[in-house]
């Protein structure tokens, strides 16, 4: 699925007021209590990771597996800032909130983005900030 696509979805489950469950690598499903609502599955969404070494920035798309952006930055010797939380198959996602036992002295994923795209739920697509730090 592409951009265009994935705003076409979302105009048209907003416009018939159908609720939509987004969903990625799938990691959390279980977490999700069942419902009537339309999958919206994001996992194709993915694409290369950008990462400038020297800058300590990496630019990750959506539905990016945790273990293929923590690959990507060890070959650079580097590592997450934040310490996320490690489901078996998890994406990287800075908006989930979840974060491993070190987030006290790490952070949050979300501490370690310094700008994202989004697409809200009236299908509008939103740039904030910058890039993404890597550490």
């Amino acid at each position: 699925m592409d951009l265009a696509e994935l705003v076409e979805r979302i105009n048209e489950a907003a416009a018939a007021a159908r609720p939509l469950r987004l969903q990625g690598s799938g990691s959390r499903s279980a977490d999700l209590p069942p419902g009537p609502d339309t999958v919206l599955d994001l996992s194709g969404l993915g694409g290369d990771i950008e990462h400038e070494p020297r800058e300590l920035v990496a630019s990750i798309p959506a539905a990016t597996p945790l273990a293929e952006l923590q690959a990507t930055l060890a070959e650079a010797g580097q590592t997450l800032a934040a310490d996320p939380a490690r489901r078996q198959g998890a994406a990287y996602g800075a908006g989930t909130g979840e974060s491993g036992p070190a987030r006290p002295w790490r952070g949050t994923l979300a501490d370690a983005v310094l700008g994202l795209e989004r697409i809200n739920g009236r299908g509008e697509h939103l740039r904030l900030g910058g890039q993404v730090l890597a550490a």
